[in-house]
Parts: structure tokens; C-alpha cells; sequence
């Protein structure tokens, strides 16, 4: 797997640490972010200053004052289409509908860090080509 800069947003600063460290020792480039708006923050001021984007957003699907749905919504807004996954501990299908519906993939907590880097490869493999019959 390619090097990638990768955004995780998590209220939970133990989950959030975990997730940064597993990439890091994967070898990505990774920012951490408390918040939906935190995490929109950094995305305008990236916009902004014309840096290298993100390319990967992992964030919690159930966090106060932003939802993971509203800063996709919200990102949406400010056309900022990245590969994206929602994890989250509590099952809620509608949410989840809406997530898929925007191409973002989900992932079921407890994860182990094997389980999160095989997903994020999943994510990024090209489909399948397969030959005319």
C-alpha cells in the first residue's frame, strides 16, 4: 500500500492515539483530530494554504456536536471527495445507509489494528477488470 495522509477524527483520545499509532507504524503521514469540527477546520485551512490534500479520512461515525455524517455532508459542501471510513460501536442502519450512499465504508468496533489496515487496502484496491466473454 501506497504512503498516505490520512485524517482520524475520534471524541475518544484513547481510540483516536491507537488509530494514529497503527498507521504511523504502517507508514503513513497521519493527523488526529478530537472533533467533526476540528477535523473541518483542518480541512479548509489544508484548502486554504494549498497543501498537500488528504487523502484518506477515518472517523467516528457518533461524536458530540458534529456527527461523522454531517462533516461528510459538510465536506460535501466545500467539494472535498476523499476515500472515507466510518467506524463505530453502535449499530444504527440508517445511519449506515446514508454512509454507503456517499461511498463511505464502515467498520464495526472492537477492531484490531491488522483489521483496520486490511480495510483501508480493501478501500484503495482498484475493482476487479474482467475480460469481454
Amino acid at each position: 500500500m501506497e504512503t498516505l495522509n490520512v485524517l482520524v477524527v475520534d471524541d475518544e483520545e484513547t481510540t483516536r492515539r491507537s488509530m494514529v499509532l497503527v498507521l504511523e507504524d504502517a507508514g503513513h503521514k497521519v493527523t488526529g483530530a478530537e472533533s467533526g469540527h476540528a477535523a473541518l477546520g483542518l480541512f479548509k485551512r489544508q484548502k486554504k494554504a494549498g497543501g498537500k490534500p488528504f487523502d484518506f479520512l477515518l472517523f467516528d461515525i457518533r461524536m458530540p456536536g458534529m456527527t461523522g455524517l454531517q462533516l461528510l455532508e459538510e465536506l460535501e459542501k466545500l467539494d472535498i471527495h476523499l476515500f472515507s471510513l466510518a467506524i463505530t460501536g453502535h449499530a444504527d442502519p440508517d445511519a449506515a445507509a446514508e454512509l454507503r450512499s456517499k461511498g463511505c465504508h464502515i467498520l464495526q468496533k472492537p477492531f484490531h489494528g491488522e483489521q483496520l489496515l486490511e480495510r483501508i487496502s480493501t478501500i484503495l484496491r482498484p475493482p476487479q477488470q474482467f475480460p469481454d466473454a
